[in-house]
């Protein structure tokens, strides 16, 4: 395989694009966790609120 100062077809893309895709990866799911932090803070109060207090 020759090389004529022609590097494109080896490197065609933009490693900035993909170091942006990784740094937002959690925020394209960010819908998805504030549902889970909703669902856990919601059970630990329905447990807490189960617990019998020595009177």
């Amino acid at each position: 395989m020759e090389n004529n100062g022609n590097n494109t077809d080896l490197h065609d893309h933009n490693h900035d694009e993909e170091l942006q895709s990784e740094k937002s990866g959690w925020k394209t799911h960010w819908d998805l966790l504030l549902a889970l932090f909703i669902l856990i803070v919601l059970l630990v109060l329905s447990m807490l609120s189960k617990l019998n207090y020595p009177k």
